[in-house]
């Protein structure tokens, strides 16, 4: 069961290569996440590219965390798709869900094993078009954007954070797009 209250420590975690067309959909979301809303003090959204071995100790320091990242399922590029911690540790030898499989069994496990893993685990994922050398999304995983983000936002209201849209003036380019 999920706790509903401004105590719980919740965690964005945007996953994926900038360097990588789609996989870059994790750290572009978190960019648009800060520029269109304000959040309450318990929600802490991370850009970290894609981790290493020491990705259990910053899934150790949330109760809640939900992944935003490319997924490599079947799909339509641009589409939505959710996993639990469950579906994410389900045929863990088989398919891979994510590019960075199996980073993120691997860290879910060892957190699982220390005692120290999140009670609560989301991958909001898209399918990506293009997962080689370039710095932009595709057209089909850029205008899935707005519903990736209108599920993040869910998330993030569902596990006890607030957050308000606000408006900006900020360019909606990433860093990494950037002149």
């Amino acid at each position: 069961m999920i706790m509903q209250n401004e105590h719980r420590r919740i965690g964005v975690i945007g996953l994926g290569s900038v360097l990588m067309g789609d996989d870059a959909v994790g750290p572009a979301m978190i960019e648009r996440l800060k520029k269109r809303y304000c959040f309450s003090d318990n929600v802490t959204l991370l850009e970290i590219g894609t981790p290493g071995p020491d990705f259990s100790i910053c899934l150790a320091t949330f109760d809640s965390v939900v992944i935003v990242d490319s997924t490599r399922t079947d799909g339509l590029p641009g589409e939505i798709q959710f996993f639990d911690r469950k579906g994410l540790m389900e045929d863990a030898t088989e398919q891979r869900l994510c590019p960075h499989d199996p980073n993120l069994k691997e860290a879910l496990m060892t957190a699982d094993f220390e005692g120290t893993a999140p009670e609560e685990v989301e991958l909001i994922g898209i399918v990506p078009q293009v997962t080689e050398l370039g710095t932009r999304l595709s057209d089909p995983v850029e205008a899935g954007l707005p519903d990736l983000e209108e599920a993040v936002v869910d998330a993030i209201r569902h596990t006890g954070g607030r957050c308000q849209r606000i408006f900006s003036t900020k360019p909606t380019t990433t860093w990494w797009q950037a002149g």
